[in-house]
Parts: structure tokens; sequence; C-alpha cells
């Protein structure tokens, strides 16, 4: 299983971190987990062709991870360049209302030509199991927007997780439990410390709680990069620490 981490950061440029965006290769499935502006680019940088993707899943609507979607659609109503086979395409309720409204400001530039365009809303107030195309896959609500989920996806016999941003809360456990990868995010150092999203330390606290085997963090503001992220992280955590870059590349 292939995994490129093409988004790390978020929309405030730092060290060639960009927007949120990973990218899961397993079995001729081609999977993207968010869409933040320069995830499209990375793509390409990647060596991943953008026809290839099987599915997007979107844990919530915040503009770093979600506006590169519109980019995409739009990138496939080129017919130089078509697109044949079916897009599926998940996430909470209201993301079919979003994409109405993008649709009526934009004159209807995202709309599939060629191709289906399959999406699914997830509910908000319980786990909520799919199967696609072979992989279970779960969604929890998180605590960070009215409309954020978390993923775990079940393939190859590894569990991997995604929280998307997120505040600490109980679902995670639930999402990571025995994860051979979670990913979390790792936005604010211990003194920025808030409600809607992680520090290191937290992270680290929730991975071993979750007892997954390895971590990888994501998402991080300015400040948290000028500290030493992994040893607040071991301090919590036993398992391996993975400080994730734009295009790092690892397999499972």
């Amino acid at each position: 299983m292939r995994i490129v981490f093409l988004g790390t950061g978020t929309a405030i440029p730092l060290k060639e971190r960009r927007c949120a965006g990973i990218y899961l290769e397993s079995e001729g499935r081609r999977i993207l987990l968010d869409m933040g502006v320069g995830v499209l680019g990375r793509l390409a940088e990647a060596g991943i062709d953008y026809l290839s993707l099987s599915a997007i899943f979107i844990t919530h609507f915040h503009p770093d991870h979600i506006l590169d979607l519109f980019a995409y659609l739009f990138a496939l109503r080129n017919p130089d360049y078509p697109r044949q086979k079916p897009l599926y395409l998940f996430g909470a309720k209201g993301l079919k209302e979003l994409l109405e409204k993008m649709n009526q400001i934009f004159s209807g530039w995202f709309l599939p030509r060629g191709y289906e365009l399959i999406l699914e809303e997830l509910p908000l107030k319980r786990a909520h199991q799919i199967l696609w195309q072979g992989v279970k896959i779960t969604s929890l609500p998180v605590f960070h927007s009215s409309s954020s989920i978390g993923y775990r996806f079940e393939l190859e016999g590894k569990v991997i997780a995604y929280s998307g941003d997120c505040g600490d809360c109980p679902e995670l456990r639930e999402l990571g439990a025995g994860a051979d990868l979670l990913i979390l995010e790792a936005s604010w150092s211990e003194e920025k410390e808030t409600k809607e999203h992680l520090t290191p330390a937290q992270a680290g606290k929730i991975a071993q709680e979750s007892e997954a085997k390895r971590l990888a963090l994501v998402h991080f503001y300015p400040r948290v990069l000028e500290t030493d992220i992994k040893s607040q992280v071991e301090e919590h955590f036993s398992g391996r620490v993975i400080i994730a870059e734009d295009l790092l590349e690892i397999f499972l």
C-alpha cells in the first residue's frame, strides 16, 4: 500500500508546506483524503495521474481542505483529456449543497462531462460504515466544525485512520483503535492549546490510548514547527512517529 503526503501544512506557506491532502493507493484503488489548495499541483509533482483517482474523501468544508476539489472538477471537463470512469466523492451532510452552490456561482463549470460523479453524504451523529470496492470504511464525527468527520479504512489487512482537523474527543480513540497508521493533525504548540485543534502531546496521548502502531502528524501551524514535535509526541507514544512533509512517501 502506497501513501503519499501531498499537503501537510495549512493556509500559511512555510518550509514548502501547503494545505491538506493525502493519497492512498491499494490494489488499483486510488484514494485522495482532502484536497486543499496546492494538492492538485502536488499530484503532478508526485507523478500521479489526476485522471486515475478513484475516490475523494473530504473531512470538512474549510478552504484548506476542499478548494482544490473545484479546480479538479473543472480540469476533468477538458475534452482533450476526458475522464470516463466514475468518480466517487464522499463527505458529510452539506457537501451536495456546497457543490450545487458552487455550480450556481460558476455557471455549472464543476458539473461532470463524460463521466459520472457519485456523491455520498455521510451522517454526523454516529459512526457509519460503508463498503466501497471491497474496502470497509468507517466515518465518525470529530470535534472541529459542524461538518467534520474522520475516516477509518480497512484494506489489504491494514487499518489506516485519518482525523482531519479536530480537537481531542472520544471518537478519535475509536477511529484509531489498533490502526497500522493513525494520521492526526498537530496544529498548535502547547502554549497555544485550543479545543478545536490538537497539540503534538495530545496527538501522542491519543495514539497511545488507541494502541496505534504508527502515528503520522500533519497540519502544522508555523509556531509548532519551531518546536521539537517528535520529542513531545514520544513522551506519550511508544510507537513509530512520522513527522510528515509534502511529498513524503511511505509503504505499509
